[in-house]
């Protein structure tokens, strides 16, 4: 595991997310998706900028929504691959591992909420609250084990704890 460098972020964001929605790419598959995910080292860390939320308060379904979104990404992902280990980059990167590739950013989303998977580097500057003052690689080894753990974690501290949207690194 690549786990002393912070590459990748799981994002628990409401819809429309103005400056991170027009630059990802669409998702890899039909589900429509909206949250960046990935963490467990760094944060997680919870916010209600208006980046995130579009300037919307989150109305009581959202809970629901990214319940669902939550869902998605594990039966997707978590219940196909379990704790298989992967390069998480993105389509312009070369791979520094003999492992098996997922393209990022990757995005699961039900209603209002997305999950996102996607590699720090390519989100745009003051979009993440409280990044750390780092370099980071351009690729990341995980599973979807442990991102899943990790948006468990974003969950639980930021929308059950404080109903807000929230993000953490691997």
């Amino acid at each position: 595991m690549h786990i002393c460098s912070y590459p990748a972020a799981v994002l628990l964001s409401a819809l429309p997310v103005p400056s991170l929605a027009t630059s990802l790419p669409p998702p890899a598959s039909p589900l429509a998706a909206n949250i960046s995910a990935l963490s467990s080292n760094v944060g997680p860390y919870c916010t209600s900028a208006s980046t995130w939320t579009g300037g919307l308060s989150l109305p009581a379904v959202f809970f629901k929504d990214c319940i669902k979104a939550n869902n998605l990404l594990f039966d997707i992902e978590v219940f196909t691959h379990e704790n298989a280990n992967y390069e998480f980059l993105n389509a312009q990167t070369s791979a520094s591992y003999r492992l098996p590739l997922m393209r990022t950013p990757r995005r699961y989303t039900f209603g209002m909420c997305t999950i996102a998977i996607v590699n720090i580097n390519d989100i745009p500057a003051g979009y993440l609250p409280q990044v750390p003052a780092q370099t980071f690689p351009q690729t990341e080894v995980s599973s979807y084990t442990l991102i899943y753990e990790t948006l468990i974690e974003v969950r639980a501290a930021c929308l059950r704890g404080l109903n807000r949207l929230g993000w953490a690194a691997t």
